[in-house]
């Protein structure tokens, strides 16, 4: 997606070759080492993955396995993402997600229920309507597998022309009880 709210690369401002990228052992040391060190204030201790898209590719989808995997001793995991590949990431990575699931939160971007503005948002043109169906499919599965979900609005000009959106997703999340 190329939403018109995020900049270009991500949160990262720029793409990342694959030269730069940190290898598997060195991620495994760093949130053990963050671990160890925030041992002291567990209210601390809480793992963000965040992007770009972390679920985009399957080289991104295999590192969050594996973060996963290795932040499962964590008060809580935190997890952003568009959900597009949301349901490849579980179906791939089953046993990593379900291991987790009581400490691990879903943040889903989702800034209308409406197929066109999405398509608007997102950057998504002929593709948008596929896509809006394709996360709204993923966070009901997350729902039905017992993930705690959290959803993200961003207030764009398109999205709070008539704040029926806001009302829309909200009542989305109320309906479906996702409040803590």
């Amino acid at each position: 997606m190329r939403c018109v709210y995020c900049p270009e690369g991500g949160e990262n401002l720029c793409e990342i070759n694959k030269s730069e990228q940190i290898s598997d052992a060195s991620i495994k040391r760093l949130i053990h080492s963050f671990k160890d060190h925030m041992s002291k204030d567990k209210e601390m201790a809480v793992l963000r993955i965040t992007g770009g898209e972390p679920l985009l590719s399957a080289e991104n989808r295999k590192t969050v396995a594996t973060i996963l995997t290795e932040a499962k001793n964590y008060n809580k995991i935190v997890l952003c993402t568009n959900g597009v590949f949301l349901s490849e990431a579980y179906e791939e990575y089953r046993e990593q997600w379900d291991h987790v699931k009581n400490i691990l939160l879903l943040k889903i971007s989702l800034d209308t229920l409406n197929k066109e503005r999405f398509a608007a948002i997102t950057g998504t043109g002929k593709y948008g309507a596929d896509l809006y169906d394709k996360v709204i499919n993923n966070i009901i599965l997350a729902k039905k597998k017992g993930f705690k979900i959290e959803l993200n609005m961003v207030a764009t000009k398109t999205n709070l022309e008539s704040m029926q959106d806001v009302i829309d997703v909200f009542e989305f999340a109320r309906i479906n009880d996702w409040w803590d």
